[in-house]
């Protein structure tokens, strides 16, 4: 498998993409951080169309991804324990497959598995987490490059990758589920930092056009100052250790806070 966290710049100078960031106050509380965060979301997307879907009969979440959603005490546990908290009557099913994305059907094809999780468990809302291992070049099931890595940026392969994604959600939305495409946060290493900065893009892009999908940024939830952070606020304005030793997944406390974001957004699409 192709490492995804390339520390050279071949393709992406750190000037060529703007990473735009939210600015917070270095000293509000975590309780006022995280409502104004919501507050900023809701501003940056009031001139784009207005999306709910109402859920009729038995709510069943799934929730799919890479190692955000694998790894334990992570973004993907976290969110199921806290959807299960605000929906006690849903049924969650989570799956996760570490190094796994869209880029490689040919190590895990998430198409494939996508329409068998389908078939068994009839998803009416479905969350995804993809993109920490999508920076790569881009096969087809049987292994073959289809878009090699040095396109990567370029029209060609931002193209193919936002086809991927488009399938995905044409597929949910055909079969009954809503979907809630969870985006890329900050993280440690600046140029990885540009490139999914860049899928963020594809993904914000591509759910548009969807009647029922819905993408959730979540880039600077964790930020200070508007930079990569390690630590943030709890409620007794006490900094916690919020992300992992690797700079990019993170720490239960971390994964809750995002998770409280994500599901407030889900609210306000499902018009609960």
């Amino acid at each position: 498998m192709t490492s995804t966290i390339e520390t050279e710049e071949k393709e992406i100078q750190t000037s060529t993409l703007e990473i735009k960031q939210t600015h917070l106050e270095n000293n509000l509380p975590y309780s006022k951080k995280v409502t104004q965060i919501i507050e900023e979301q809701k501003k940056s997307t009031i001139l784009k169309k207005e999306k709910k879907f109402f859920v009729e009969g038995e709510m069943r979440i799934l929730i799919v991804g890479d190692s955000m959603v694998a790894a334990g005490g992570g973004l993907g546990e976290m969110l199921e324990k806290e959807l299960k908290k605000e929906f006690p009557n849903a049924k969650i099913l989570r799956e996760g497959k570490v190094s796994s994305g869209l880029s490689r059907p040919d190590y895990f094809n998430w198409e494939a598995r996508l329409g068998q999780l389908i078939s068994q468990f009839n998803p009416t809302i479905t969350i995804l987490v993809f993109g920490l291992n999508d920076a790569q070049a881009l096969t087809n099931p049987q292994g073959g490059i289809v878009i090699p890595y040095g396109k990567f940026g370029q029209d060609e392969w931002m193209k193919e990758y936002g086809k991927r994604v488009r399938k995905m959600a044409e597929v949910l939305n055909e079969n009954g589920s809503f979907v809630f495409w969870i985006g890329l946060p900050i993280v440690r290493n600046p140029i990885f930092a540009q490139k999914l900065f860049l899928l963020n893009q594809i993904y914000e892009r591509e759910l548009e056009s969807f009647e029922k999908a819905v993408f959730i940024p979540i880039w600077c939830v964790l930020c200070d100052n508007g930079k990569y952070t390690d630590y943030f606020y709890d409620e007794k304005r006490i900094k916690k250790l919020a992300r992992t030793l690797d700079g990019i997944h993170f720490q239960y406390f971390g994964g809750r806070i995002v998770s409280k974001v994500i599901i407030n957004e889900m609210k306000k699409a499902l018009n609960l």
